[in-house]
């Protein structure tokens, strides 16, 4: 498991290394409607996405058999399924720009539904690769299609681009994704197609399915909400903080959960083993994070200010706001994928939708109070929510809770020491600029490394001395 990790974990760190270095670039030359702009087209892509390949890929990655006529009928059957949902997308943007009383969103909105028909060419073959747990392939094809889609990106905007160049972002990261999931792959579907052959597979993906729609309402509803009643340019400060918010999320987890899943699949007839896998796992995930998040959350506006210039400072209050939640998110959610190995994708189901009450009740009571209302209340939904998600699996997932608690409990404890060390920096030599920046770098290292030590008798241990509590 650690090399496909390690493999897939490098995609993850050159697309951070392409954002930290673009980014600032970007920002100074794009302003907060462009990335409104986009982020109001985001949704409904994002939610045709998740509907396109029918949750199909996680059965499919589940089979022991390895059947030809299966894969090829569940490819035909995504490919169509991307070509419909992006003429619906299409017959969408217009009223969808109405609603949101901007006009120039209907051509982005047409334009980003041709990814729906690319996702579609690449989903199986992208699959094939994690069920091989050829995470070297998937990776190189990662970074590959994030230079190429950055490359577009920056030569867009220099030309005067605006929104667009985000929009030939997207499209340049799915052709070159696209191109390197088949050439690696080197599966090729047969011209056959029986439905009967992936029905139960459609039953099991149901579930999944509907656990990434949940999953997707609590990710874009708050979006639409202040898109509805506010203006571009502060969805756009909105956007960007919910961008670096999700960054343990979107580059760390994100590829670690196609690995983690894999090799839980292995030991999916017991519980238990999955159960220590996944202490040990958070206990890395925490001590990473917290530190982390919490020294970045400190000083948040100076780094905003510095990195991507003054008129994006608000957007470092909002994601103080917005880190908690993150923070907490990012942990807590790598029991999903133990729930789906364990073939339990109804309890998944269960917490999603008890989160997405929790959070669409909190984050509607701050919508009043504009993007820094929403930030507050997704913050306060996580943390309320968190706990009581893990209490409530473990009848199905049987969580050492000592070991578990124990490793959030030195996590935290070791991100307040890095904030406190922040503050006396603060306090005694100096409150803004690049000094507090770099000193919040050097503060956050230091309590990553000390949560690290502490939590090394969690993640060490092995999984046969593992005691449930």
């Amino acid at each position: 498991m650690l090399g496909g990790a390690a493999a897939m974990s490098l995609a993850g760190i050159v697309r951070v290394a392409l954002q930290t270095l673009v980014l600032p670039i970007l920002a100074r030359i794009l302003g907060p409607h462009d990335y409104g702009l986009v982020a109001l087209a985001m949704p409904i892509v994002i939610l045709s996405m998740i509907l396109c390949d029918g949750g199909l890929p996680a059965p499919l990655i589940r089979r022991t058999e390895d059947d030809e006529r299966v894969w090829s009928t569940a490819h035909w059957s995504i490919c169509a399924s991307g070509v419909v949902l992006a003429l619906l997308v299409v017959l969408a943007a217009y009223p969808l720009a109405w609603i949101c009383r901007e006009p120039q969103l209907a051509p982005v909105v047409t334009a980003l539904a041709c990814t729906l028909a690319m996702q579609g060419l690449g989903a199986v073959p992208a699959a094939r690769l994690q069920k091989a747990q050829d995470f070297l392939s998937l990776s190189l094809v990662e970074i590959g299609a994030t230079l190429g889609g950055m490359a577009a990106l920056l030569v867009m905007a220099l030309r005067g681009a605006g929104a667009w160049s985000l929009v030939a972002q997207q499209l340049a990261y799915w052709v070159l994704r696209i191109a390197g999931v088949t050439l690696r792959s080197r599966w090729r579907p047969q011209w056959c197609y029986d439905f009967q052959l992936i029905a139960q597979d459609l039953v099991f993906g149901w579930s999944v399915l509907k656990v990434n729609l949940i999953n997707f309402a609590t990710r874009s509803l708050d979006v639409f909400l202040l898109g509805l009643f506010r203006g571009s340019a502060e969805v756009g400060l909105y956007a960007m903080a919910l961008q670096v918010a999700r960054l343990p999320a979107n580059v760390i987890l994100g590829p670690f959960h196609g690995v983690f899943l894999s090799h839980l699949v292995r030991i999916k007839d017991s519980p238990e083993r999955i159960g220590a896998m996944l202490a040990r796992v958070s206990a890395v995930m925490a001590s990473v994070i917290f530190p982390a998040t919490a020294c970045a959350a400190m000083i948040a506006p100076e780094i905003f200010t510095v990195m991507l210039s003054q008129k994006w400072r608000p957007a470092g209050y909002i994601y103080a706001a917005l880190v908690p939640g993150a923070a907490i998110q990012a942990v807590v959610f790598l029991m999903m994928p133990c729930l789906v190995a364990l073939g339990r994708p109804d309890r998944q189901l269960r917490l999603i939708v008890g989160l997405t009450l929790t959070w669409t009740a909190f984050a509607a009571g701050g919508a009043a109070f504009g993007a820094l209302g929403i930030a507050a209340g997704i913050g306060l939904a996580y943390l309320a929510c968190g706990p009581v998600m893990i209490l409530s699996v473990r009848d199905v997932l049987p969580l050492p809770l000592r070991q578990y608690g124990t490793a959030w409990v030195l996590a935290i404890f070791s991100a307040a020491m890095a904030m406190a060390a922040l503050a006396v920096f603060e306090h005694l030599f100096a409150r803004t600029g690049i000094a507090v920046v770099v000193a919040g770098a050097i503060c956050a290292a230091g309590g990553v490394l000390a949560a690290l030590a502490l939590n090394r008798s969690v993640f060490l241990v092995p999984t046969v001395r593992v005691q449930i509590a």
